[in-house]
């Protein structure tokens, strides 16, 4: 978990702070917004990290990361989601969805001139959860599941979430990736169908 936000928080923390620092003469409401938004992220980090959550609160803390990260690419990044309101009630261990969607941003989408879009889907079948986060970027140079295995340096957020879930569930379970060069990227989540751990800890709210 410490390598996983080693990796995500300094780049994403630098990122957003210039977004909103530039968005505070031109469109004041929206950087406010934002801001609450990056404060309840990190407290969700705080609160819930290494905890089994409830599909809702880990969807939630990525649609606060969706709104950030749109604000900052603007035009270049669209997002499409179709999510079975059925699967929120079920867990899933927290920080498992954001790593995939910030991967796609930063290697698959980002290196396009363009940019590009997403869209992710969450279903279920009898006994297990399915995520899929669909990207039209620069896709792998060379086999994806290398990087599941033997991650490069820079590259460990996929693995990471991957050997996680293995770890907490077993082989069935955990990241499938296919891609094609200069088409896209598509990355399968496969968890069991969990209960979230219980939480006595009181929501906030702005």
């Amino acid at each position: 978990m410490q390598a996983l936000h080693t990796q995500i928080n300094p780049h994403f923390l630098f990122n957003t702070l210039n977004t909103i620092s530039s968005l505070i003469r031109t469109n004041p409401e929206l950087a406010r917004r934002l801001l609450i938004k990056f404060s309840q992220m990190f407290r969700f980090t705080l609160q819930y990290t290494g905890r089994v959550i409830t599909i809702e609160k880990e969807w939630a803390q990525v649609s606060g990361f969706l709104e950030i990260s749109i604000a900052r690419h603007g035009d270049k990044l669209f997002v499409t989601h179709n999510i079975d309101p059925a699967i929120f009630s079920y867990g899933i261990p927290s920080l498992t969805l954001q790593p995939i969607i910030e991967n796609s941003i930063k290697h698959g989408l980002q290196p396009r001139e363009v940019g590009g879009s997403i869209a992710i889907e969450g279903t279920m079948t009898d006994t297990d959860i399915i995520i899929t986060v669909t990207d039209d970027g620069v896709g792998f140079q060379g086999d994806p599941d290398y990087y599941l295995e033997h991650p490069p340096q820079g590259h460990i957020g996929l693995s990471n979430v991957h050997q996680r879930l293995r770890g907490l569930y077993g082989a069935p379970y955990g990241l499938a990736i296919t891609s094609v060069p200069e088409e896209g990227t598509t990355v399968v989540i496969r968890i069991p169908k969990v209960q979230p751990e219980s939480d006595s800890t009181p929501e906030r709210t702005e």
